[in-house]
């Protein structure tokens, strides 16, 4: 099978997120073999697929989770995108807040549907407030150094968080209790941990209650994406939510010294200095994704 070169080819280090490419994805991705027209209309895949990824990333030794359980009512999603969606919508009529060089995704949104917003960093956390923070936070890789003060002022006053775990499975030393009164949803998603499963747009959304909306409908219609589920599922059956730490962990501390740069919690990211800058993402750091410079792929594998 042939795999595309384009991501390689821009270089060991990139701006953009992107999985590590893996000789062990490439393997999976050779080695599937599964009835396409069954997959498709195997429904019991669905609560398979949520029992095993609540339990997949829960055993996490890389990094300590408290309080999931107090979410029992799991959804499917498109991503973390969905979850986002669903979020703002819900919300539309509060002022939506994150961090700056979060996910650009929510300003673009909020901006281009003259929604009423503004960055954390702007204002202090008020009553009609609803919140977005990523856990790692995107922008530094770790936990953002104001998230448990954010947190807070978010019980006190109602308002209403999403914490955004999409790149937890690229994590280590993230410890975290989700068991707080303003943390209504938690969204994972499989897409920055393993080459080429961006594709897939698998996610699950943690809550602690159904709220009937169109994610609710949709997973009770059983209107997904069953193919996806089925690759999804074999591949946390394959890989362990710690494989990208486990298996590149002591590359990672090769390419940080060789490039200069400041280890992160988050395998794909390091912070570089001045020299860096064309890397900044409208932060306070200069983020950089080492994918490419991490990838244990051959060039002839690729082209096999």
């Amino acid at each position: 099978m042939r795999y595309s070169l384009s991501s390689i080819k821009d270089g060991p280090l990139t701006k953009a997120a992107q999985p590590i490419p893996s000789r062990d994805l490439v393997d999976f991705w050779d080695s599937l073999n599964f009835n396409m027209e069954r997959a498709a209309f195997d429904y019991d895949i669905i609560p398979q697929f949520k029992e095993r990824y609540s339990a997949w990333i829960k055993n996490s030794k890389n990094n300590h989770l408290r309080g999931l359980d107090n979410f029992p009512h799991t959804t499917l999603t498109s991503g973390t995108t969905e979850s986002f969606i669903i979020f703002w919508a819900k919300h539309s009529k509060r002022r939506l807040r994150c961090f700056k060089a979060e996910f650009m995704l929510h300003r673009l949104t909020w901006r281009n549907n003259e929604l009423d917003w503004k960055f954390l960093e702007d204002d202090i956390i008020r009553e009609n407030d609803a919140v977005i923070i990523s856990l790692p936070f995107s922008d530094i890789g770790n936990e953002h150094p104001k998230t448990k003060e954010i947190l807070d002022a978010c019980d006190k006053l109602g308002v209403p968080v999403l914490i955004d775990c999409a790149y937890m499975v690229i994590a280590k030393d993230i410890d975290i209790d989700f068991n707080r009164k303003c943390i209504e949803v938690i969204a994972f998603s499989l897409s920055k941990g393993f080459w080429g499963v961006d594709k897939l747009r698998c996610g699950i959304r943690f809550q602690r209650v159904e709220d009937d909306d169109e994610i609710d409908v949709l997973n009770g219609w059983g209107t997904l994406n069953l193919i996806s589920l089925a690759i999804s599922y074999k591949l946390i059956s394959t890989f362990d939510s710690d494989y990208n730490w486990t298996t590149f962990g002591g590359k990672y501390e090769e390419v940080t010294k060789k490039y200069g740069l400041l280890p992160t919690n988050c395998i794909l990211f390091a912070l570089g200095g001045d020299e860096y800058n064309r890397f900044n993402r409208g932060g306070y750091v200069n983020r950089i994704c080492l994918s490419n410079a991490l990838n244990n792929i051959s060039e002839k594998k690729l082209r096999e």
